[in-house]
């Protein structure tokens, strides 16, 4: 991953000179009034199902390397790495259900698409 300081202004329009200040004020404004309607609405929370899906994945994977390590010499650096860190996967999981329960998720602001804000935001 990239670490990159914020871009100013000037730099910006060096770079792209058809963004002019006003027009880039313009488009955070406009994103703004987009995302001022936002309120909590209750949406289908999709994220347990999906956890369980990767549980799954993860214990699956954990099984076959578990038994092909019984059977073969060599190990992939894959299959080394879910045997010594299945438990930090499992920990990871069940810490993400304990800190976002579905009445929490409930409350957070939605766009009209009912998505949550925080993910047009990111």
């Amino acid at each position: 991953m990239e670490n990159r300081a914020p871009i100013d202004q000037a730099d910006l329009e060096r770079q792209n000179p058809s963004i002019s200040n006003n027009s880039f004020e313009q488009a955070i404004v406009d994103f703004a009034r987009t995302l001022a309607d936002c309120k909590p609405r209750r949406t289908d929370f999709y994220i347990p199902a999906r956890l369980k899906q990767l549980m799954d994945f993860f214990q699956e994977c954990y099984e076959y390397f578990d038994e092909s390590t019984k059977t073969t010499v060599t190990v992939s650096q894959t299959a080394e790495w879910i045997m010594d860190n299945f438990y930090v996967v499992e920990q990871a999981i069940r810490q993400i259900e304990e800190d976002l329960p579905h009445d929490y998720y409930d409350r957070l602001p939605k766009t009209q698409e009912v998505w949550a804000r925080i993910y047009t935001l990111a």
